[in-house]
C-alpha cells in the first residue's frame, strides 16, 4: 500500500482506536464529537485519506479508544520541572514535546491543563491528540516507543490527585513537601510547612503568592494534627517570603519569548490562509469587540450568529459559520430570557445541541488567576472553538474602564489563550451616546472607556439601529484581512409557523432597499402629519421627524418627491426662502 497515512490510519483502527482527519494547524478537519462515541467506518477512513490527502491523523482519547494520554510540554518551553511520567508508548510532537499514551482506567479522566505540573497536560474524555507519522507546522510526530512494539502501561495518575485543587496539583511529585499537603503531626508541621512555602515560592512569580501560595498554606494547615494557629502560620509564610524574593521566577522566562529572527529566516515562513469563523466577518482564531448602545438587540444578533456557528450554516443567509462548539457567558440578560430568545431563533433546530453551552452567572471575576483557569479548563474539556463574553463590564472584577494599564492587563490573557488555544472570544460591550455634533456614524471612538480595548481586539464591530426592525453592523477594525468598508444591513423578522408557534429570523437587506425602505418610511411619515392639517416648513419637517430616526437626506428627498407626484401642496410665505408644505387644496 503506497499510501502510508491511509495505512497507519486503518492500523491504529485496527488497534480499537478512533481517528480523524486533522489540518496543519492540528484542528478536525471534519465535525468530530460523534466520533467519541463510535468509530469511523472504514469508508470514511478510506475518503479522509485518499491519495493526495495532506491530513494528519489523530487520536481520540478516553473510554472509546481506551486510551488516556500525557502532554509533556516542558521541552518546548524550556522548563525541567519534577513529574516524571511513567515509561509506556511514548511518541516525539512536532514541536518537541511528548505524548504519554496509557490505558483508560476504571474511573473517569476529563482533559486538564497544568494540573500535573506546568506545560503538563491530560487528554482524555473529550479530547484528542496527533499521531505520526503526522506532520505539522512544527515538525513532523514520530514514535519513540510504538504501539505496535509495546503495550500501553496502567495510567499513573490516582483519581484523589486529579479532583484535588488544580493548584495543590501542580505541587504532586516531591514526598518532602507532599507531607504538607496530606497533613502533618505535632512536631513536625513547621518544617513540612515551611517547605511547602518554598517549593511553591520557587516556581511561581512574587505576584501569585497571595493569591496561591497562601491559600495553599492555610488549606494545608487545616489538614494538620492540631493545626498551628494563624498567627505562627503567617509568620512561616513571611519569613519563606524575605528568603524567597532574591530568587523569584519573573512573571515570564524571557529566554523562551525573546528570539528575533532574521528577515532570511522570517521570510521563509509558510503562514497558514486566514480561516473564518464568519465568512469575511470575523476571522478564527480572534479576538473580537461588538459594541452597541443598550436595547438595539446586541445580545439576540450574538445568540443569531450563535446559532450558525453551532450549526454550520450562514448568518444572514450570507455568511457562512464554521461549525464548532460555542461557550455564551451571560452576565446582565438572565437564564429565563436567554432561553426565551434561544426558542424564538430556532434553538431547537440545530443539528447538534452539544454545540452550544449557556453559563448565566454573576459571580465569575475574569481578573484573576482562577477565574481565567476554570475558564481555560472548560475550553480544553469541551473543545470550545468561541466563547461569547456578555458583558465585558460584569466580568472584569470592577475594572476602571478607562485605565488603559489595566484595560491592557485585563484583554492579555484572552490574547494568550486566542493563540495556545485557537479559540476566537467575542466580547460584548457597551458605546456612549455621541456628545452634541459629532457624527453618528460608527465609530471606534464610541466604545465605553480606554481606547486600548480596540487596540487589543482583531476585530471590532459596531451595531447600530437603522429603524425599529433593521440594524447595521459595522466592521471599524480588521487586522489580519481588508476591512469591510460598507455596513451590513439586517431585518429582525418576527412571524408565526404554520404550527402557532412565534420565532424570530434576522434577514440580510441589501443597501438599496435600506435606502428605499427609509425614503418610504419618511414619506409615510410627512403625509401623516400633513393630513392633520399641519403646515412645516423643510426645516421644521427635519427637527419633527428627526424623534422618528428619520434624517435630512431623506426628510428633502420625501418631500421633493411627493410634490411631483402631486401628493402634497407647498407655497413661499411672504419674505421667506424656502417653502411650506402643506396639503392639497380642495377643489
Amino acid at each position: 500500500m503506497e499510501n502510508r497515512l491511509l495505512e497507519e490510519a486503518l492500523k491504529y483502527r485496527g488497534l480499537g482506536w478512533s481517528v480523524i482527519p486533522v489540518k496543519k494547524d492540528k484542528r478536525p478537519a471534519v465535525p468530530w464529537q460523534q466520533y467519541q462515541e463510535h468509530f469511523a467506518t472504514d469508508e470514511e477512513i478510506n475518503a479522509w485519506w485518499s491519495y493526495g490527502s495532506t491530513y494528519g491523523i489523530a487520536l481520540i482519547t478516553g473510554k472509546l479508544s481506551g486510551v488516556v494520554v500525557i502532554d509533556d510540554d516542558r521541552p518546548k518551553h524550556n522548563v525541567k520541572g519534577d513529574f516524571k511520567p511513567a515509561p509506556t508508548v511514548t511518541s516525539k510532537t512536532g514541536s518537541g514535546g511528548f505524548h504519554y499514551l496509557y490505558k483508560y482506567p476504571t474511573h473517569e479522566v476529563k482533559n486538564s491543563a497544568g494540573q500535573i505540573e506546568q506545560y503538563v497536560d491530560v487528554r482524555g474524555e473529550g479530547g484528542y491528540v496527533v499521531l505520526p507519522p503526522s506532520e505539522n507546522e512544527s515538525g513532523a510526530y514520530e514514535w519513540l516507543v510504538s504501539p505496535f512494539e509495546s503495550g500501553l502501561e496502567e495510567y499513573p495518575i490516582k483519581p484523589e490527585f486529579t479532583q484535588s485543587t488544580p493548584e495543590v496539583s501542580t505541587v504532586l511529585g516531591s514526598p518532602a513537601w507532599m507531607q504538607a499537603l496530606m497533613g502533618v503531626p505535632e512536631g513536625g508541621r513547621n518544617n513540612a510547612l515551611t517547605a511547602l512555602a518554598g517549593k511553591l515560592m520557587s516556581k511561581y512569580p512574587a505576584s501569585q503568592w497571595g493569591s496561591f501560595v497562601w491559600p495553599i498554606m492555610e488549606m494545608s494547615n487545616n489538614k494538620n494534627n492540631p493545626p498551628l494557629d494563624a498567627k505562627e502560620l503567617r509568620g512561616i509564610y513571611e519569613s519563606v517570603c524575605s528568603l524567597a524574593i532574591k530568587e523569584a521566577p519573573t512573571e515570564v522566562d524571557l529566554k523562551t519569548v525573546f528570539r528575533p529572527e532574521t528577515w532570511e529566516v522570517l521570510s521563509a515562513r509558510e503562514f497558514a490562509p486566514i480561516e473564518w469563523l464568519v465568512q469575511d466577518l470575523i476571522p478564527n482564531p480572534a479576538l473580537v469587540s461588538v459594541s452597541s448602545k443598550s436595547g438595539i438587540g446586541k445580545t439576540l444578533s450574538m445568540l443569531d450568529i450563535v446559532k450558525h456557528i453551532a450549526d454550520g450554516s450562514q448568518f444572514l443567509g450570507k455568511y457562512q459559520c464554521k461549525e464548532g462548539a460555542v461557550l455564551f457567558i451571560d452576565g446582565e440578560t438572565g437564564q429565563p430570557e436567554i432561553h426565551r430568545r434561544c426558542k424564538l431563533l430556532g434553538f431547537d433546530d440545530i443539528r447538534n445541541k452539544k454545540n452550544f453551552h449557556h453559563l448565566t452567572t454573576y459571580d465569575l471575576n475574569l481578573k484573576t488567576k482562577e477565574g481565567l483557569e476554570v475558564l481555560r479548563e472548560y475550553i480544553i474539556e469541551h473543545n470550545i472553538r468561541v466563547v461569547i463574553i456578555d458583558t465585558l463590564r460584569p466580568f472584569s472584577g470592577c475594572m476602571d474602564e478607562n485605565d488603559g494599564a489595566k484595560v491592557r492587563e485585563f484583554m492579555h490573557p484572552f490574547m494568550k489563550m486566542r493563540d495556545e488555544l485557537e479559540v476566537t472570544f467575542i466580547i460584548l460591550d457597551h458605546e456612549r451616546k455621541p456628545a452634541m455634533g459629532e457624527s453618528k456614524r460608527a465609530d471606534q471612538s464610541q466604545v465605553v472607556g480606554s481606547q486600548d480595548k480596540i487596540a487589543s481586539v482583531d476585530v471590532a464591530l459596531s451595531l447600530k439601529s437603522v429603524d425599529r426592525d433593521t440594524r447595521s453592523l459595522h466592521q471599524t477594525k480588521a487586522r489580519r484581512s481588508p476591512r469591510i468598508e460598507e455596513p451590513i444591513y439586517y431585518k429582525i423578522d418576527h412571524h408565526y409557523l404554520t404550527s402557532g408557534i412565534e420565532r424570530i429570523k434576522l434577514s440580510w437587506l441589501d443597501q438599496k432597499d435600506v435606502e428605499e425602505s427609509k425614503l418610504d418610511e419618511a414619506k409615510e411619515l410627512v403625509v401623516t402629519k400633513i393630513l392633520e392639517g399641519e403646515e412645516y416648513t423643510s426645516p421644521e419637517f427635519i427637527e419633527v421627524l428627526k424623534k422618528d430616526g428619520v434624517g435630512k437626506t431623506n426628510v428633502e428627498k420625501a418631500l421633493k418627491e411627493l410634490f411631483e407626484e402631486n401628493l402634497i401642496d407647498r407655497y413661499k410665505k411672504d419674505g421667506e426662502r424656502g417653502y411650506t408644505y402643506r396639503k392639497l387644496p380642495t377643489s
